[in-house]
Formats: structure tokens, sequence, C-alpha cells
């Protein structure tokens, strides 16, 4: 079961990459209306606090961590609210031995598959609308730069996704 309310951390992009992401996200929800989020890609969670500790060793562990180059590939859907239309991401060394460092730091449930993937529109929508934009919307960047990490406290029954902390990759 999906936990409505918690804390996850995000991964967040560049400037320049955000721009470009925001873009298309903008693009998408013309056709699919949803919910307003910042682009990201999920990296841990949900945590059930995001306490002084949380984030004194979250700020800690990510002083020594460098940026990430994300690799995407292309778009899909699925019939999923949250992933109801996004850019996949290859799952790199890089990502996986990032994703694994957290866990070991602050153990999240590991229990689903990752799928590492930048959502560009929140919701049910039709398979039909989702298939048409990808038939012309333009690609996506085919790299983009993850500099940062943020703490988010999720509500989805309120539609928030509240940044409480950001930190800087080197």
């Amino acid at each position: 079961m999906r936990l409505g309310r918690g804390f996850w951390l995000w991964g967040q992009f560049s400037p320049n990459c955000s721009n470009s992401l925001i873009k298309l996200q903008n693009e998408v929800q013309k056709e699919l209306k949803s919910p307003k989020f910042n682009v990201h890609i999920t990296l841990a969670g949900p945590y059930k606090t995001s306490d002084q500790l949380f984030k004194n060793s979250l700020y800690n562990f990510f002083k020594s961590v460098a940026s990430l180059k994300l690799n995407l590939t292309n778009y899909d859907y699925r019939d999923q609210v949250y992933r109801s239309f996004y850019i996949s991401v290859f799952e790199s060394i890089e990502l996986k031995k990032l994703r694994s460092d957290i866990n070991s730091l602050f153990p999240f449930n590991q229990d689903e598959i990752y799928s590492p993937h930048i959502s560009l529109a929140y919701g049910n929508h039709c398979k039909n609308s989702k298939e048409k934009i990808i038939s012309t919307i333009k690609d996506p960047p085919k790299i983009i730069v993850m500099n940062k990490v943020s703490i988010i406290d999720v509500n989805e029954n309120e539609s928030k996704w509240d940044v409480i902390e950001s930190f800087n990759l080197k």
C-alpha cells in the first residue's frame, strides 16, 4: 500500500536541465491536466520523519557526493497516478550506488522494483492521449545533470509536494 503522507528524497537538476524539462512538462500538461509538481527523479522514501538528525546526516553525506549525469531514454506511461506520463531514466551503476548508500544511511522500503523516471504528469489519463503526445512532442534531452537532492514533504491527499531542505552535490 502506498504511503500518502511522508518524506521522500528527490534528485533535482541543474538550471539548464530543469528549464528544458519544465518546457516538456508544460507541453505535456497542455493535453494531460495534472497537479503541479517540480520535475525530479525519486531516489528514496518514504520516511515517516524529517527530524534534525535526518537533515544533518543527509547534509554531511551529500557534501561528498558528486553530481550525476543521467541518461534519459524515452517517453513512457503507465496506468498509475504517479507514473501516468514520464521520461524513463537509465539505471546506471552510479545511480544504483547512490540509492544503496542512501539506504545504508537511512533504510527505505525497497520491495518495489526501482524504475527511475522523471514524471511529466500525474493522474488517470487515457492511453490515446498519452500516445498522441509521444507522437508529437520533441525528444527529451539525452543527458541531464542531477546536481541537488531535496527532502520533500509529500501529502498526496492534498496534492502537495513541498521542498523542506535541499543539498547541493559537488
